[in-house]
């Protein structure tokens, strides 16, 4: 799962700094309301033109997703299990490259039984949160890919904050997934300005330091 989340972290860089807008998903690639990850898909009877796509995408126009993020960061939580959450971000990273997932490669990552997984995207579909027909692949909606970038931006948060202060990479990929599930957004938040500080600020390098060798290195001017 390390690899995955080291894959997905620099997928989500380059998307960051390229210049491209989002880009329509073609005819053939499923229901209109699925994506193609990681460009947004819009649907055909969509009103944005070309250039209100290309004004939204320079943040002239709300994007729509912004909203379900923030959306989801302050109660959509809540409202699904621990397990459809890593379901739903499992499916997030498979998905990035080739825009879908399938049932065997959702239940490598996750280890666990093909026929659990069918019946975890038979309940996430009545959500509203995937497309999946039965031998199908398996494609987020928008609300669900909303979710699990939520969920993989607590989890990434968490784990370079464990990493900053000097826990093992398997540890704080394990103690992250754990972590992501139960801690509050504020709590989220305050724990990543530290992570932040720590890894970004030349004076939280020196304090990190402190923090690894146990001493107070500030009063004693080393």
């Amino acid at each position: 799962m390390s690899e995955m989340y080291a894959a997905s972290s620099s997928s989500m860089d380059d998307q960051r700094s390229s210049p491209k807008g989002p880009t329509r998903a073609s005819e053939a690639s499923g229901p209109t309301n699925a994506l193609t990850l990681p460009a947004i898909a819009l649907p055909s009877s969509s009103m944005y033109d070309h250039q209100r796509v290309r004004a939204r995408h320079l943040n002239v126009l709300p994007n729509p997703l912004v909203r379900l993020r923030k959306q989801v960061a302050s109660e959509g939580r809540d409202r699904i299990s621990k397990s459809a959450e890593d379901y739903l971000e499992t499916i997030y990273v498979l998905s990035r490259e080739k825009g879908y997932a399938r049932v065997l490669e959702i239940a490598r990552a996750l280890n666990v039984r093909a026929p659990s997984v069918t019946q975890m995207l038979k309940k996430l579909r009545a959500r509203g949160l995937v497309i999946y027909e039965r031998y199908g692949v398996v494609r987020l909606t928008e609300e669900g890919m909303a979710i699990a970038m939520a969920i993989l931006a607590r989890h990434e948060s968490l784990k370079s904050l464990l990493l900053a202060l000097g826990v093992s990479e398997k540890t704080a990929e394990e103690d992250a997934c754990a972590m992501e599930h139960v801690l509050h957004d504020e709590s989220v938040q305050a724990l990543k300005k530290i992570a932040d500080f720590l890894t970004n600020a030349p004076a939280g390098l020196k304090c990190l330091r402190c923090i690894r060798e146990g001493k107070h290195l500030c009063l004693s001017n080393k």
